[in-house]
């Protein structure tokens, strides 16, 4: 695909979300729905599924060949979906804050090219906010150029850490090593919208003990594109054409990311 052709669907995949946004926000403004219990136990409401509807019939009609990945489809049709090529769809990430009333939540769409994100949009319907790149297109914020802050050291950095789910050592790592150094830990419950703000030089790092490919897909391609890193716990990067869930560690700054990873490992 062309420069103009991944713009081209940039362009509509902000528009998509733009209108599940509003829909997901007219339910969550109202504050009254039903919640049920997943398999997994995580929780799916009417606004889940209402906006997988739009969005799916959305990219269907735009993009028949495309084959379509989504957290709320059952995971047989998921993996028949995941191609060479297919779009990768989170229609309401963190379902949890949306409940409880907390307003971090968010709808990430990406375009998966072998295993590899090449589009990916976020709308935070809340702040009003969308989130896109395209590969080699650089970041924005509503259409305006963002680029990730220097930070040298933990000392300095300002972390967002989810690490409760962890193995018992990189937890001790994280929990004995990485956070007291740090200048500051935060949690908002939002690893997407989290990765964004890192994006944007808001954020200096995240750490996540359990994430799938459709919590990160779109936001980690917008990290790239703002100038930063990110990776498994070890550093290494993974493919987005799995249903597997993994830890992950994104930062704005490489030199920030180098000593995580060393601490990590027990090499510092």
């Amino acid at each position: 695909m062309t420069s103009n052709d991944l713009q081209r669907i940039q362009s509509l995949l902000c528009s998509v979300a733009a209108d599940a946004g509003k829909f997901i926000l007219d339910i969550y403004s109202k504050g009254t729905f039903v919640v049920r219990k997943k398999t997994d136990n995580s929780p799916v409401t009417a606004a889940d599924i209402g906006s997988q509807e739009l969005i799916l019939s959305f990219l269907e009609k735009h993009f028949p060949d495309i084959p379509i990945v989504s957290e709320e489809l059952a995971d047989s049709a998921n993996k028949i979906a995941t191609r060479e090529l297919f779009f990768l769809v989170d229609t309401l990430d963190s379902t949890k804050n949306f409940v409880t009333g907390i307003p971090f939540f968010n709808i990430s769409l990406a375009l998966v090219h072998k295993g590899l994100t090449i589009v990916g949009v976020i709308r935070d319907p809340v702040h009003e906010i969308t989130y896109g790149a395209y590969r080699g297109g650089g970041a924005t914020k509503n259409a305006t150029p963002i680029h990730v802050r220097p930070c040298a050291s933990l000392t300095d950095a300002d972390l967002d850490v989810n690490a409760t789910k962890l193995q018992e050592e990189p937890y001790r790592r994280i929990a004995f090593e990485i956070m007291p150094t740090a200048k500051k830990v935060r949690y908002f419950g939002s690893a997407v919208l989290e990765t964004c703000w890192i994006a944007g030089g808001a954020l200096d790092g995240v750490l996540n003990h359990n994430l799938s490919t459709w919590d990160i897909a779109a936001a980690t391609l917008i990290l790239e594109e703002a100038g930063g890193i990110w990776g498994n716990l070890d550093g290494s990067v993974y493919r987005m054409d799995t249903q597997e869930r993994r830890p992950f560690l994104a930062c704005g700054d490489k030199r920030l990311f180098s000593e995580i990873v060393s601490v990590l490992r027990g090499s510092q």
